[in-house]
């Protein structure tokens, strides 16, 4: 999917997140930055990225923000269960995912 994503005061950009879920509201959500950038600390490998429908070698972040679906998302791809586990693994370890949900 493509948001908006705040990357800082004064700048806006338009590109792919990896949506997750985590409440019973399927509405709300938080979207995890997709780059092409390379970095080795807080950055994902996508392995799958074509099959993905990313157009390039790409990496999940670990910067987020918590979104609404206002019905205006569009559907890029899926990752593959390897790639997303990964994700999920290391998203994890910087925000306990059940300490998050138990927040809400």
């Amino acid at each position: 999917m493509k948001l908006y994503f705040r990357m800082n005061k004064d700048k806006v950009e338009k590109r792919p997140v990896l949506v997750f879920v985590l409440t019973s509201t399927p509405d709300v959500f938080i979207g995890l930055k997709i780059t092409k950038e390379k970095r080795e600390q807080n950055r994902v490998k996508i392995s799958y990225w074509k099959e993905a429908g990313l157009n390039y070698q790409s990496y999940v972040q670990d910067y987020y923000s918590v979104f609404r679906n206002d019905g205006s998302l569009k559907y890029k791809g899926t990752l593959t269960k390897s790639d997303y586990d990964r994700v999920v693994l290391k998203f994890n370890a910087f925000y306990p995912i059940l300490e998050w949900m138990n927040q809400e």
